[in-house]
């Protein structure tokens, strides 16, 4: 009889040999499932974790990058989507904390200017230079009315000799709360400048390029206006005084002559 025993030996070898390569193929198989896991999984967690400590700490431009439509990339998406959001909604409101900021340094300029013991015509003319700066304005001017149904031009800055000679005086406005034009400029903008109730002049910011101003400036001209007016009221007041002072010399000068011939 044969014997079987070579046969079995050899069996079992075979088998040994098949368990040890199926365990080495289960072991790389693994191995590149954990590569595979690790590279769409945990990394692109890794890249969330990683965006959300960068927004945290103040850097809103960060974004994360997709380059898949599983719903991770999804939710990586609508991360990017809610920082883009937070950016638009932070650099708007920094904009407008800096544009406040100008706006009221601007109006404490106007203001100083306006208590300064200068020569009234020249604190005009520095308040509208202050205004034309902070609104990127050409040119800034007031008008004032001259009780013969006309506005005339009283202070100027940034006018052109061309454009001063083509608005010295506007004529009146039926409607005072319209907006007042000059016509001459593709962007105008006008606020009233009220006193004692009534409209009696006009302060007007124009721009040479087609580009508005926009409503941040519109609250600014309203809001400086109340200065400007003390600074006109001023203006008017010293010029009264101007009038006394000479027509009081006029006087003395007179009195002075009769006394010398009654002598």
């Amino acid at each position: 009889r044969l014997s079987t025993e070579p046969l079995y030996a050899s069996i079992k070898e075979q088998a040994l040999i098949l368990v040890v390569f199926g365990a080495i193929t289960t072991l790389l198989v693994a191995f590149v499932l954990t590569i595979a896991f690790k590279r769409l999984i945990v990394n692109r967690l890794t890249r969330m974790a990683t965006a959300a400590q960068q927004i945290s700490s103040g850097d809103y431009s960060y974004r994360i990058k997709v380059d898949s439509r599983d719903e991770i990339s999804a939710t990586s998406d609508s991360f990017n989507k809610m920082a883009e959001k937070i950016e638009k909604a932070t650099n708007e409101l920094e904009y407008t904390v800096q544009q406040r900021t100008r706006e009221l340094t601007a109006i404490i300029k106007v203001i100083t200017a306006i208590n300064r013991h200068l020569e009234p015509g020249q604190t005009l003319d520095g308040s509208l230079k202050t205004i034309a700066e902070v609104s990127e304005a050409d040119a800034t001017f007031i008008f004032l009315y001259d009780g013969k149904n006309r506005w005339q031009l009283k202070n100027h800055y940034g006018l052109t000799h061309e454009e001063l000679s083509k608005i010295i005086c506007l004529p009146d406005v039926e409607a005072p709360e319209a907006e007042l034009k000059t016509g001459n400029f593709p962007v105008e903008a006008s606020v009233p400048l009220k006193m004692q109730g009534s409209t009696q002049g006009w302060l007007l910011a124009v721009r040479r390029q087609p580009y508005p101003f926009g409503i941040e400036f519109s609250n600014f001209f309203t809001a400086i206006a109340e200065p400007l007016i003390v600074a006109i009221e001023k203006t008017q007041l010293y010029s009264q005084i101007q009038q006394r002072d000479q027509i009081r010399g006029k006087l003395l000068t007179k009195l002075v002559s009769a006394q010398e011939e009654e002598r």
